[in-house]
């Protein structure tokens, strides 16, 4: 019993170390000192460095005025610079706003480029279907039917084939919160893969 009672008491030096820190001082990393944990003042000093993960996050607060503001136009710049910072959830946001006309001017092929970058950094729920690569072609013409249902029909004069019609019953997917993006809001063709 006493030998048992020796090896423990010379745990407690070892124990103690990993719970307080040995050497120099204790190394503490506090999620909420982070922009990861919602400290904005890290999240702005990053952004001003020009990483892309607190320049999205900071877009996402502005467009939806969590902490910071309500501006679109503050978003937009933050969610640009998150692009070309290499964050792939900025440019696929970039890229709904375009496709959906969401409070920026209808152009689906800036929304492909945009999409196509987001692919490129490895999101692949951005990379574009050929649907919506033939609509930003003009090939094909997206109608809105209201709720968020789409039919897509074949340009005039496009012979290459009948295009079948694509219905929804969901609105486009919003930009999604910084820790989980959606998918493209735009449906695919039926028994496409």
């Amino acid at each position: 019993m006493a030998l048992v009672g020796a090896r423990l008491l010379g745990l407690v030096p070892l124990v103690s170390c990993l719970i307080v820190g040995c050497g120099a001082g204790p190394v503490e990393l506090r999620a909420t000192q982070t922009c990861e944990g919602g400290n904005l003042d890290d999240c702005k000093d990053r952004c001003g460095k020009s990483e892309g993960m607190p320049c999205y996050k900071l877009g996402w607060m502005h467009e939806r005025g969590r902490e910071l503001p309500k501006s679109f136009d503050e978003a937009m710049s933050l969610y640009q610079k998150s692009c070309e910072s290499g964050w792939p959830q900025a440019c696929r946001v970039l890229g709904d706003f375009y496709w959906r006309a969401d409070r920026v001017k209808l152009n689906r092929k800036k929304a492909l480029e945009y999409w196509e970058r987001a692919c490129a950094l490895g999101l692949s729920v951005a990379c574009p279907t050929q649907l919506e690569r033939d609509i930003a072609d003009g090939k094909l013409v997206a109608i809105p039917r209201g709720n968020g249902a789409v039919s897509v029909v074949p340009k005039a004069g496009y012979a290459t084939g009948s295009a079948p019609s694509v219905s929804t019953s969901s609105p486009p997917s919003m930009p999604a919160e910084p820790s989980a993006p959606s998918a493209p809001g735009v449906p695919a063709v039926p028994g496409s893969p």
